[in-house]
């Protein structure tokens, strides 16, 4: 009896933090990397990763605001940027705001793909399916975000010159839907 009680709290916990915790968990954190000298001039980069953006902004609108005003050299944007179709004018809103000197970049994380409720959440954690039955419209979100100037960079890399230094960005599908083509990603 004791170990069914253990089972249920321990997927409460996990379907407290899928729903409550992790959604609305955002920081700044700002990390210096030292390069190697033949770098000719730093540069910025905002990773943005895991907002899960739903049908309003909430209290994202404002944190967004202030990035607005960090005026990266690049900014990558790696995955779950939605939850739902709800968040895709969320996202691509908010994201407008947010001006690259080189440029944004995108890939997609399962979220972007699925569109997890309840029952999703419980079998994703339990292990037993990476996916669920609703699918979301990302033909539609990625169109979205290249109509604000976001290149998709799906198992593909792109050269950039970044304050003169040659710069390879690399991206790749989401691992979890084992979409990933490290192959194809690194030509």
């Amino acid at each position: 009896m004791m170990i069914v009680l253990y089972i249920l709290l321990g997927l409460f916990a996990i379907l407290f933090w899928a729903v409550s915790i992790e959604p609305n968990w955002y920081r700044l954190k700002k990390i210096r990397i030292h390069l190697p000298k033949k770098v000719k001039k730093p540069f910025t980069i905002l990773h943005l990763s895991d907002t899960h953006f739903i049908g309003n902004a909430g209290s994202k609108k404002r944190f967004f605001q202030e990035l607005s005003m960090l005026n990266p050299d690049l900014v990558c944007l790696t995955g779950d940027v939605i939850d739902n179709d709800g968040g895709i004018e969320t996202a691509t809103r908010l994201l407008s705001g947010i001006r690259a000197r080189y440029g944004s970049f995108f890939i997609l994380g399962n979220h972007d793909y699925y569109d997890y409720r309840l029952k999703d959440v419980l079998l994703y954690n339990a292990g037993i399916t990476r996916k669920s039955s609703v699918r979301n419209n990302t033909s539609k979100f990625t169109a979205e975000l290249k109509k604000i100037g976001v290149t998709t960079v799906i198992n593909q890399s792109v050269k950039l010159e970044v304050h003169g230094n040659p710069v390879v960005l690399g991206g790749t599908d989401d691992p979890l839907t084992q979409r990933v083509d490290f192959e194809r990603t690194l030509h």
